[in-house]
C-alpha cells in the first residue's frame, strides 16, 4: 500500500432529524447572520426549508434569503449574492440544495470579502485567503461538493465554465446529511445519484496502484451495500389523499395501480399553457381522459412535455413518480388533482400562505383595464399566492400579496409580458356612515310641465338602531295620507339614498326610518315622485342628525420572537390598536391578539418586517365597524372629498 494523508475538515452530520440541529451549527462555527442559498421550490415541498428556517429561528438567528440558483451555476447569481451578503451583513453561508447551490454559496463565501471581482480567483489574477465560512445541508444523494475544496462557475460573459483553484479554505465547514429530505426525489433522480456514487467507486477500485487490498474491501462493500438499499430508496412514500367521501387514504407508489396525478405549477406564457404534474401513481399518456374531482370534469388529455427551461419538449408519457407537462388544460388550476375516474382520490395540495398585503392598482391608460385584468388572471394561475378583487364600494381593483415584492414583481410582469404599465396605490378603506339623534323631516317634490306632473310628499321620522345593518323601514300612516301603493316606492328611494351618505359619500348603515306623514294627489302622483320624495326628506335630515364615520376594525393575530414583543407592542399603540392578550408559544415566541383599525393597517406587512427582521408573521381579518375618532374622521372625510374633485 502507498504512503497517504488522510484530511477531512469538513464535519458530516448525518441521520433523520439532523436538519433540526442546523442553527446550532452554525452557532458552533461563528455565524450570527445568515445567507441561506436555495436553487428552486423542491426544497420547500420536501420539508427541508421549512426544517432549516424552524432551526436558524430556534438559534435566534436572523438570516436573509439567495434563491433561484440554477443547475450549472451562473456568475450572476454570485454577483446578486455577493451585493446581497454585504448589504445585509451576513457572516455565515447556508447552503440549502445539491452541487449547484453549494458552489454558488462558495464562490460568494471568497467573493465577499475581495476588493475586485470573484472571477479573479478562477482566471489566477488573486489566491484565496479568506472566505465566509459556508454550511451545507444537502437535498441530493449524491453531489460531493458538500466537502470539497473547490467549486465550478460558469461566467455568463462568454459562456466560460471554470473551476477555480483547490484550496482548503473554501472547504463547507460542515455538511447535514438528512435523509429525511431526499427520500421525496423522482426514483430516476435518487438512481441517478447511486449510479454517480458506482462510478466513483470504480473509479478507485479498477486503478492501477498495487497492493490495495484494504481500499478495495471497501470498495467492495460500498458497491453492494448501494446495490442492496437503491431499491429501497426509490420506493417513494405513500401520499396522503382523500376519497370522494373525505374519508383519508393513502396512495402508495404503484406503477401499475390507477392513475393519481397533482398540479403542482401552472406556467403561461408566450409558449402556451402548461401544467405541471407530479404522477404520484399508474402513468399518464396522452390519449388518456382523467377526472378532475374539483371541478367534476373528465379532462381529455393533449400532448406531454418534459420541461427544459421555458420550452417543453414533447414526450409519450409521463411514468409514477416523475415529474412533465400537460399543454392547453385550460379547466385545471394549480393544486387540483387528475385521477381515474373509476378510483377517485383528492391529493394533498398545497397550503398556500394567506395574503397579507394589499395595493390599489390600475393603468396608467384608462383603456387598457380589461388588458390588466387579463394578464392579472393569468399571472394569478401561475401564482396563487396572491388574489384579485374588485371593490364595488370604492372602486378599485385591489391586488393582494405576501408582500410588496411580489406584488411589485406582478406589475413587472404585466408590462413585459402584457404590455400594461400599472400605478399602485393605498386601497381605499371602506368606512360607514351612521346617525346619533332623532330627526324628522318633510320631503315634497312637485314638478308641473304643462301636461300631467309629479307630486309626492312625505314625512319621515329618521333614528339610530342597533338591531341590524340594513336600514329599517316601517310606516305609521293614519288617516290615508299617504296610499299603501306608495309605500315600496318610498321604502325604495330611501334605500338608494342609503347608498351614498352625507358625510363622505359612504354608505349609511343601523338607520331606521319610519313614514308618519304625508300627502298624494289622485292624478300627479307616482312611484318616481314617492322615490324623490323620500331622497329629499332623507337630504334635509342626515345632516342634522348628527352623523358620525365609522371604522372598519380588525383582528390581529402577530407571532413575533420574544426579543421584539415590545417594539411590536409599541407600534400597535401607535395604530390606535388595543392588545387584547399575549400567549407564550413555548418555543421563543409570542403571539400577540389586538384590534387595529383597518385604516392603520396598509403598511403593516412591510413595517413588522422590518421590525422584526423578517421574523414576524401575522393574520388580519375583519371583525366589525365602530365609531370613527375625530381626527380620524376629518382625515377621512378630506380624503374623500379631494378623491372625489379629482374624479
Amino acid at each position: 500500500m502507498d504512503n497517504f494523508i488522510f484530511y477531512s475538515p469538513t464535519l458530516f452530520a448525518f441521520g433523520d432529524g439532523e436538519g433540526k440541529n442546523t442553527g446550532a451549527l452554525v452557532r458552533r462555527f461563528g455565524g450570527s447572520k445568515v445567507l441561506l442559498v436555495t436553487g428552486g421550490g423542491s426544497v420547500k415541498r420536501n420539508g427541508a426549508y421549512d426544517a432549516v428556517v424552524a432551526s436558524l429561528q430556534a438559534a435566534d438567528l436572523p438570516w436573509a434569503e439567495l434563491s433561484g440558483v440554477q443547475a450549472n451555476p451562473r456568475s450572476g447569481k454570485v454577483y446578486e449574492g455577493i451585493e446581497l451578503c454585504r448589504r445585509e451583513g451576513c457572516d455565515f453561508l447556508l447552503a440549502l440544495g445539491g452541487g449547484s447551490v453549494i458552489d454558488t454559496a462558495k464562490a460568494i463565501g471568497f467573493g465577499v470579502p475581495y476588493d475586485g471581482d470573484f472571477w479573479d480567483f478562477f482566471t489566477g489574477k488573486a489566491s484565496f485567503s479568506t472566505t465566509l465560512p459556508v454550511g451545507v445541508v444537502l437535498t441530493i444523494s449524491a453531489a460531493g461538493s458538500e466537502g470539497s475544496d473547490s467549486c465550478v462557475i460558469t461566467q455568463e460573459q462568454g459562456n466560460l465554465k471554470w473551476g477555480c483553484p483547490k484550496s482548503d479554505v473554501i472547504r463547507p465547514k460542515f455538511a447535514v446529511l438528512d435523509p429525511r429530505f431526499t427520500c421525496s426525489l423522482p426514483p430516476y433522480q435518487t438512481a441517478s445519484g447511486a449510479v454517480d456514487m458506482f462510478a466513483h467507486i470504480c473509479e478507485r477500485y479498477f486503478s492501477n496502484t498495487p497492493d490495495v487490498a484494504l481500499t478495495d474491501r471497501l470498495c467492495e462493500a460500498l458497491m453492494k451495500t448501494i446495490v442492496d438499499l437503491v431499491p429501497v430508496a426509490t420506493d417513494m412514500p405513500a401520499e396522503k389523499a382523500k376519497d370522494e367521501s373525505g374519508n383519508e387514504v393513502e396512495v402508495a407508489f404503484d406503477p401499475n395501480g390507477p392513475t393519481a396525478a397533482i398540479v403542482f405549477k401552472t406556467i403561461s406564457d408566450q409558449y402556451g399553457k402548461f401544467s405541471m404534474i407530479k404522477v404520484v401513481r399508474g402513468k399518464v399518456t396522452g390519449d388518456m381522459s382523467l377526472y378532475n374531482p374539483a371541478t367534476g370534469n373528465t379532462e381529455k388529455l393533449g400532448r406531454l412535455y418534459s420541461m427544459k427551461g421555458k420550452k417543453g419538449e414533447e414526450i409519450k408519457e409521463i411514468c409514477c413518480g416523475d415529474i412533465g407537462a400537460i399543454g392547453k388544460m385550460d379547466r385545471v388550476k394549480t393544486g387540483n388533482t387528475l385521477c381515474d375516474a373509476k378510483n377517485v382520490v383528492i391529493l394533498e395540495g398545497i397550503e398556500y400562505p394567506a395574503p397579507c398585503y394589499e395595493r390599489a392598482i390600475a393603468p396608467k391608460v384608462k383603456q387598457e383595464v380589461e388588458k390588466m385584468g387579463t394578464g392579472l388572471n393569468k399571472l394569478n394561475e401561475e401564482d396563487p399566492t396572491f388574489h384579485v378583487s374588485n371593490n364595488a364600494e370604492t372602486h378599485q381593483t385591489v391586488i393582494s400579496g405576501t408582500g410588496d415584492i411580489q406584488i411589485d414583481v406582478l406589475c413587472a410582469k404585466l408590462k413585459s409580458r402584457f404590455g400594461v404599465e400599472t400605478e399602485l396605490s393605498a386601497p381605499r378603506v371602506a368606512y360607514r356612515e351612521k346617525i346619533r339623534s332623532k330627526v324628522e323631516k318633510r320631503g315634497r317634490y312637485k314638478k308641473q310641465t304643462g301636461g300631467s306632473g309629479q307630486f309626492g310628499d312625505v314625512v319621515i321620522t329618521f333614528e339610530p338602531q342597533n338591531e341590524q345593518e340594513d336600514m329599517i323601514f316601517e310606516e305609521a300612516v293614519f288617516g290615508g295620507s299617504v296610499p299603501k301603493n306608495y309605500f315600496p316606492a318610498v321604502e325604495k328611494g330611501l334605500r338608494k339614498c342609503c347608498l351614498t351618505g352625507v358625510l363622505a359619500g359612504y354608505p349609511v348603515v343601523f338607520l331606521k326610518a319610519t313614514l308618519t306623514d304625508g300627502s298624494y294627489h289622485p292624478v300627479d302622483s307616482s312611484d318616481i315622485a314617492f322615490q324623490l320624495a323620500a331622497g329629499l326628506a332623507f337630504k334635509e335630515a342626515l345632516p342634522e342628525a348628527k352623523p358620525v364615520l365609522m371604522e372598519p376594525i380588525g383582528e390581529l393575530k402577530v407571532t413575533v420572537p420574544d426579543s421584539f414583543v415590545g417594539d411590536v407592542m409599541g407600534d400597535l399603540n401607535k395604530r390606535r390598536g388595543r392588545v387584547m392578550g399575549m400567549n407564550p408559544t413555548g418555543d421563543g415566541e409570542t403571539v400577540l391578539e389586538a384590534e387595529v383599525p383597518m385604516a392603520e393597517m396598509m403598511s403593516y406587512a412591510i413595517d413588522l418586517r422590518s421590525m422584526t427582521q423578517s421574523r414576524g408573521t401575522f393574520v388580519f381579518s375583519f371583525v366589525r365597524y365602530e365609531d370613527c375618532p375625530a381626527a380620524a374622521q376629518e382625515k377621512a372625510i378630506a380624503e374623500a372629498k379631494a378623491m372625489a374633485e379629482a374624479e
